[in-house]
């Protein structure tokens, strides 16, 4: 499957970035920045941190969680901007780099059938309070718990067919 992904990079008055459209706030006091990172194949695309912020340096990384696993990286140094997209199977770096703006558009082949690695992120362990309930009081609660939920899946996918 080919997969095109566009980065498109610019300075701009606010401080929000998109990724496959989707706002994501990224508070950087020093530069105003709005990253897009589309990818028209609905693969999942992280954005994964702030890398580094300075007077005059910023980047942002954002991951594409399926193989081969590229990088995209887009930020502001020494008076440009720039974005690149590192492919780790060809060890190659594509850059594009502009005084305001940057575009940068690659088509990269995805294989079928492969699943994105997924990292097991345990929870810190704390000690915890365990409560026993009756059989009354927790059927009670259960009784509450179910509509709230389908409420819940329900708005979900109200909001997403809005979109």
């Amino acid at each position: 499957m080919i997969v095109r992904i566009t980065v498109s990079v610019s300075k701009t008055s606010g401080r929000s970035l998109s990724v496959a459209g989707m706002p994501v706030y990224v508070e950087d006091r020093q530069k105003d920045w709005r990253l897009t990172v589309v990818d028209r194949n609905n693969l999942r695309i992280i954005f994964d941190r702030v890398l580094k912020t300075k007077d005059d340096l910023a980047w942002y990384v954002a991951k594409f969680e399926h193989p081969p696993n590229i990088t995209i990286i887009a930020g502001y140094d020494e008076g440009k901007v720039y974005a690149r997209i590192r492919d780790p199977e060809k060890k190659l770096l594509f850059v594009r780099e502009g005084k305001d703006r940057v575009f940068l558009a690659y088509s990269l082949y995805v294989r079928e059938g492969v699943k994105p690695e997924k990292k097991e992120v345990k929870p810190p362990e704390r000690e915890k309070e365990v409560v026993l309930l009756s059989k009354e009081e927790e059927s009670s609660k259960m009784k509450y718990l179910i509509p709230l939920l389908f409420a819940l899946a329900a708005g979900i996918v109200f909001v997403r067919r809005q979109k």
